[in-house]
């Protein structure tokens, strides 16, 4: 029997040792934490989201609705000024057949743009004006 219960005493201490030690370290890391809230003084800006050169504030954005009416393809893109004209980065969702749609995030003012449909560029013939850009003319939102 006393062989049963040093067994028991043995599993009992690893037990707590296991439970202990990760609680220690966990109250210390709470303690640190806490300690530094209360000496902040909330003076300073802190950004939790990557810096973007030339990155517009808020209130110059707006959101347009890009749509398209375009029968018989598989995929639509829109590129623009306000994308860096990376003809990927704004797929456009099929809404009905041959009713093409995407929302953007654009900055104010007037933005140069065009579709990519099956890979080609496409200029929106709803546009409220055209500009060249590059060699070719491309739609302008303003």
């Amino acid at each position: 029997m006393p062989e049963k219960k040093t067994l028991y005493i043995a599993f009992a201490a690893a037990l707590l040792a296991a439970v202990a030690v990760p609680s220690a370290v966990f109250v210390d890391a709470c303690g640190a934490y806490f300690s530094f809230l209360s000496q902040w003084s909330g003076g300073a800006q802190v950004s939790f989201s990557p810096q973007q050169k030339n990155r517009p504030r808020a209130a110059e954005i707006k959101f347009v609705r890009f749509t398209l009416k375009k029968k018989g393809v598989k995929s639509v893109f829109v590129r623009g000024d306000f994308n860096g004209w990376d003809g990927g980065s704004d797929p456009m969702k099929q809404e009905k057949p041959g009713e093409w749609a995407a929302l953007a995030a654009v900055p104010a003012g007037a933005s140069r743009y065009e579709f990519i449909v099956a890979g080609a560029p496409l200029r929106d013939p709803a546009a409220h004006g055209r500009a060249v850009f590059e060699g070719r003319e491309v739609s302008v939102l303003k």
